[in-house]
């Protein structure tokens, strides 16, 4: 009986606040929009180092939506994702999409299709920029948002892989929270509290992996920090940033080899107008992230290419590099050229002042290396009401 009134008590003000919106309903007009998302990229990483591969990814994206909103605070949205990598005979991933969106004063919730343009607010080190260059972008399962002068909240949880009784692949989902709390607001200084959470599961108890062990694991990413920003005027910034993470699995992951570590990412950057530039501070300790950028990872993810006598070399399975440290830089430029087009573009620097080598080459050794990538990206996202 306890539990059933604080349940009660619970909901209670949400049935409140949907009274309230719905007494307005009887004036609202039902409405349908066709959107055009059209997004071009140009991403080319120059990476010569023993942890992350080099390659080139060019390509577009057309995902048209038609939205239908028959209340004020829930709409339904039909769409068709279309990936073509420049290269490819065909398009390269064609996929349906659906979402259901139901806002109740600052809340946000979604059912289908999830909102991640920004990635969730996560850093590199958890989540890859190139997640939005392929169908990754697409995010499935159910998402909850809330927005006020001082909270940013984003909880959600993206289902990637479904598995069904006899399957031989395992089940793989995404989940996390990202809270940004403003704690200081003047005309000058604005000063933030991020708090990230991102855990990543892989297993399944009915597929027929016989594998032993079964390579079922969770693991659970954990980030705090502090985020400062200057104004000097109208058009000019300094921004300061520093995240504390850290990280734990239930069991040793196949192909991550680490189950707990630690890293410390710091960045300051100047920001005048459209322009930015930035330096920055990376180190991990036996630190790994399945969805993060390889080159902060401390095991490595090239591809292994090398061949003697036409059988397959692991010269990088297995390499790890436990105390990874780069030094970190970047220019970016960021405008709306016209209504509904953007243009971005952005070169990322990486230097590693240590020495690493291959323990089945020793020969090949790394030292004092700078990597560097660039990329161009234009995005047309254009709404036109249909009724």
């Amino acid at each position: 009986m306890p539990k059933r009134i604080f349940l009660l008590l619970f909901f209670i003000p949400f049935f409140q606040l949907h009274t309230i919106y719905a007494q307005n309903d009887t004036l609202f007009k039902k409405e349908i929009y066709l959107k055009i998302d059209n997004f071009n990229f140009n991403k080319n990483n120059e990476y010569f180092n023993l942890i992350a591969d080099g390659y080139t990814i060019l390509g577009t994206q057309l995902h048209p939506k038609i939205t239908y909103k028959p209340h004020p605070q829930f709409q339904l949205e039909f769409g068709v994702f279309g990936l073509y990598n420049f290269g490819n005979e065909a398009y390269s991933k064609i996929i349906p999409t659906f979402s259901l969106d139901y806002k109740l004063w600052k809340l946000d919730m979604t059912v289908g299709t999830l909102h991640n343009e920004n990635l969730h607010h996560l850093i590199a080190p958890l989540m890859t920029s190139e997640t939005l260059l392929d169908e990754r972008r697409l995010e499935n399962g159910s998402q909850l948002r809330y927005n006020s002068d001082r909270w940013k909240l984003d909880a959600w949880l993206n289902w990637e892989t479904f598995i069904q009784k006899g399957d031989s692949k395992h089940e793989e989902l995404v989940g996390g929270i990202t809270l940004d709390y403003l704690l200081i607001n003047q005309p000058k200084w604005q000063f933030k509290i991020p708090v990230q959470n991102l855990f990543y599961h892989h297993g399944g108890q009915v597929n027929t992996d016989l594998l032993e062990p079964r390579n079922t694991y969770t693991m659970w990413h954990k980030a705090i920090g502090f985020d400062a920003k200057y104004f000097l005027n109208s058009s000019q910034s300094v921004q300061f940033k520093t995240y504390f993470l850290h990280h734990q699995s239930t069991s040793i992951p196949q192909d991550l080899l680490f189950t707990k570590g630690t890293g410390l990412l710091t960045e300051l950057e100047y920001q005048y107008k459209h322009f930015t530039i930035g330096v920055g501070y990376w180190k991990g300790n036996d630190f790994v992230s399945p969805r993060g950028d390889d080159l902060f990872q401390s095991v490595s993810k090239k591809t292994d290419l090398h061949y003697i006598d036409g059988i397959l070399q692991p010269y990088y399975v297995g390499h790890t590099e436990p105390d990874r440290s780069l030094f970190l830089g970047k220019l970016s430029y960021k405008k709306e050229l016209y209504p509904d087009l953007f243009v971005a573009t952005e070169v990322n620097f990486f230097y590693q002042n240590y020495t690493s080598q291959l323990a089945v080459d020793p020969e090949n050794r790394i030292e004092n290396l700078l990597d560097y990538n660039y990329s161009v990206k234009v995005r047309y996202s254009g709404l036109l009401k249909l009724k």
